[in-house]
């Protein structure tokens, strides 16, 4: 609740609020030094509360630190929500593994997140065009694309090609480890 965000240690730089209802969003812009915010942890245990408004609010925040931003397994996002994302301009690594509601409507807003050197795709629901789409992204260093059905091998050797100092993966076994 807001309550309890109010309460954490102010010192924190880092966060996990898989919990964190929509509604208590807000009260993250207190916390002016948090550098990374896990909407991932936990995944086995609950199901995350964020949905498209909780991003779009997340978005409108000032957290000028935020640097990682991890939204594994939050399966109530959508393309919706994640277009809100770029205005999260300091935002370097972004963690969208397990999230089927994220495709290429989404990754085609990612783009005007400049700053973006990681980029977590696993088990979203996107194709080998979607992510061609990325390949102007030149300050992307990682793209992680494994359990992402619609992408095939020539898919990730076209990009690779379009993006020769970004390291493009997709590795099916590792992806079975989070199934």
């Amino acid at each position: 609740s807001s309550e309890e965000v109010l309460l954490l240690d102010p010192s924190h730089v880092s966060l996990r609020v898989r919990a964190l209802p929509d509604e208590a969003v807000p009260a993250l812009e207190s916390r002016k030094n948090l550098e990374m915010l896990f909407f991932s942890d936990g995944n086995a245990v609950m199901e995350s509360r964020i949905t498209d408004r909780g991003l779009c609010e997340l978005s409108r925040l000032s957290l000028p630190r935020l640097r990682l931003l991890d939204l594994g397994y939050c399966r109530k996002i959508s393309d919706r929500g994640i277009s809100c994302l770029p205005a999260l301009t300091g935002v370097r690594r972004l963690g969208l593994l397990g999230c089927p509601g994220v495709s290429g409507e989404g990754l085609r807003s990612l783009r005007r997140m400049d700053g973006l050197v990681e980029l977590d795709l696993r088990g979203c629901e996107v194709t080998d065009a979607d992510i061609y789409n990325l390949r102007r992204m030149q300050n992307l260093e990682r793209i992680q694309l494994g359990g992402c059905r619609k992408v095939t091998s020539d898919g990730v050797r076209r990009l690779q090609r379009q993006m020769p100092n970004t390291r493009v993966e997709k590795d099916e076994r590792e992806w079975s480890f989070h199934q």
